[in-house]
């Protein structure tokens, strides 16, 4: 039994065809995995930068909350000096009217 070369030529033709098309899906699924990869790393990247900006502004936020309530402090310790300071001074004494002529304006 002799083959002929012709005969086996379709069939090499669609194997050639068939690996081909096997070799660009393959190639096409490679590639999307890889920029999936890529993508999801990028991701990652951008969340641990927010996650690091979300944290210094918590860190400023304290710091300001802090500040502010010493500034809050130091206004009531001053309110209470101030109060004290009141109470001890002694009103001024009745004005002497004077002695001699008053003019008014009538």
């Amino acid at each position: 039994m002799v083959v002929d070369p012709g005969d086996w030529l379709p069939l090499a033709g669609l194997g050639f065809i068939g690996a081909c098309s096997a070799l660009g899906v393959a190639g096409a699924w490679a590639v999307g995995r890889a920029r999936g990869m890529r993508d999801a790393l990028r991701e990652n990247n951008e969340a641990a930068a927010t996650r690091e900006r979300v944290e210094r502004m918590e860190r400023s936020l304290q710091s300001v909350a802090e500040e502010i309530e010493r500034l809050g402090e130091v206004q009531r310790f001053a309110l209470k000096l101030i109060g004290e300071r009141v109470a001890v001074v002694e009103p001024p004494p009745n004005p002497q009217l004077p002695i001699g002529r008053v003019i008014t304006p009538h």
